[in-house]
């Protein structure tokens, strides 16, 4: 890595919600080959309590994501892709921060070197990075998909299913939210979209989920983008 600086690829929410903004130094959309974005991991962050939660449909092939005070959701993860690949952002901090920023990440993630890889939703390694606008690839710390760990949702769950589960967790609008210090349920899901349209990046992944749940009648329709009908990843 370049000793100047510590460099963090993000696919999910370190896009939209970087840590420690005002210490980063670089930014810049990259390509990691050989992995694609998914929604494949159980997210109680990312719910809501169920007092606010529009809960439409029941707990979609009974996977639990429903409880009696919370509704969980879905954050994105990784799945094995070999010969494609997933557009992110490269997020640079100064190497004087970089002791600090990787711990942040890590708790962030819920990742802990010392602790049982069965425990871990993450596991957090080092990538080779593609810039998008030229130049020579660089290493960044990325953190991937657990198949292992505990809140990974298995390939079982279709796509569908995965969409009943993000409108199910997002906050009704007549409903008194939770802290917004995250975006929860569909809005989650629509910050990344907006942020990697604005970059000219369609994902495809996520315009599918992303018609599973406009084929669905509600007023979640209302708080969805019209899908891209081109993958330009």
């Amino acid at each position: 890595m370049d000793e100047s600086r510590v460099l963090f690829f993000g696919y999910g929410s370190l896009i939209t919600e970087p840590e420690q903004d005002r210490d980063i130094c670089y930014r810049n959309f990259g390509i990691l080959d050989g992995v694609a974005r998914g929604f494949n991991k159980r997210s109680p962050r990312r719910g809501c309590p169920r007092s606010c939660a529009t809960n439409a449909f029941p707990d979609p092939t009974g996977a639990r994501f429903q409880h009696e005070d919370w509704t969980d959701s879905l954050a994105v993860g990784t799945l094995p892709a070999p010969g494609q690949s997933m557009v992110g952002l490269l997020v640079g901090y100064p190497s004087a921060h970089a002791e600090a920023v990787l711990a942040r990440i890590d708790k962030r993630e819920g990742y802990d070197a010392g602790h049982d890889r069965a425990k871990l939703g993450y596991l957090r390694t080092t990538v080779a990075i593609q810039p998008l606008d030229g130049g020579d690839a660089v290493q960044a710390w990325v953190y991937l998909s657990n198949p292992e760990g505990p809140y990974h949702v298995c390939d079982r769950i279709s796509v569908h299913e995965r969409a009943r589960i993000l409108i199910n967790a997002t906050p009704r609008p007549d409903a008194v939210p939770p802290a917004p210090e995250r975006a929860r349920g569909l809005y989650y899901m629509e910050n990344l979209r907006r942020a990697l349209r604005e970059h000219g990046v369609i994902d495809g992944a996520l315009e599918r989920l992303a018609e599973s749940v406009l084929s669905v009648s509600g007023p979640w329709c209302d708080w969805v983008h019209r899908p891209e009908r081109r993958d330009k990843t």
